[in-house]
């Protein structure tokens, strides 16, 4: 059975993203601890168009909402939460053409 994951379009709040990935990681091993933290399996995600204000997560789904507390621990704001990595870049784009916040899609 694959693992089901999720796609967090957060906001960008350092201009180095594997800083702020790693600091995000920190913080959630700081929580929940290391083991669950590999269970969580946070990753940034590459995209191939630029994202200035913005980027996505990726996580295992059974730690979906630990991390989501996580975030909002931080002060990440969060724009968008998708199954699949598709469905959330049609939402970007949509949010381009659109010039709209991720609440109003």
């Amino acid at each position: 059975m694959r693992v089901k994951r999720r796609y967090i379009l957060v906001e960008r709040m350092n201009n180095d993203i594997d800083a702020q990935i790693r600091s995000i990681r920190e913080a959630y091993k700081s929580i929940y601890g290391s083991d669950d933290l590999i269970r969580a399996d946070i990753r940034g995600v590459k995209v191939r168009y630029r994202l200035d204000t913005r980027i996505i997560i990726r996580c295992n789904l059974v730690c979906y909402k630990n991390l989501m507390r996580v975030l909002d621990d931080m002060g990440v704001r969060t724009y968008l939460t998708s199954g699949t990595l598709k469905s959330i870049k049609e939402q970007l784009l949509l949010m381009a053409e659109e010039n709209i916040d991720g609440d109003d899609v």
